[in-house]
């Protein structure tokens, strides 16, 4: 950007449509990072401080960042299930699909910032990172767990 602006080098439309593309994904990451911020923050209260709205969107955010991700790495011709239970006190939620293969040492840390199992993927083809993390502090905030299953 500086040596555009400084007039070293000279804009063309691939290059502004590259620094567009590049701009709404980094406003992408920070309005997901601040999503982060507010989970945090909603974790410090009592899920009796909660309203229900705000649980509704809560639920809905990490079930649209689990199918997110299992479209995303989907591989096959099956259809991606999603299969829910209700127990006693406890609502269980699997999304069963074919997916890229995915190791276990990877599977614990799938649900950490940033983290991705194809070092390769670029937050282009690999997302930003974060929307695991954001459903796990969601989960955790229900004093609950989400995990990968094989």
């Amino acid at each position: 950007m500086k040596a555009l602006s400084n007039g070293v080098i000279e804009g063309n439309t691939a290059l502004f449509h590259s620094l567009h593309g590049e701009a709404k994904r980094l406003t992408a990451m920070v309005e997901r990072l601040e999503q982060l911020k507010e989970w945090d923050i909603a974790a410090t209260k009592t899920l009796v401080e909660i309203k229900c709205e705000e649980m509704s969107l809560m639920i809905r955010q990490v079930l649209s960042n689990i199918l997110d991700n299992a479209i995303r790495y989907y591989e096959g011709t099956a259809p991606i299930q999603m299969e829910g239970s209700i127990t006693e006190n406890e609502y269980h939620v699997a999304i069963i699909s074919q997916g890229q293969g995915i190791s276990k040492a990877d599977a614990e840390k799938i649900f950490e910032c940033f983290y991705r199992t194809d070092p390769s993927r670029t937050r282009n083809t690999g997302g930003s990172g974060l929307g695991l993390a954001i459903s796990k502090e969601i989960v955790e905030l229900h004093k609950d767990e989400i995990r990968f299953g094989h």
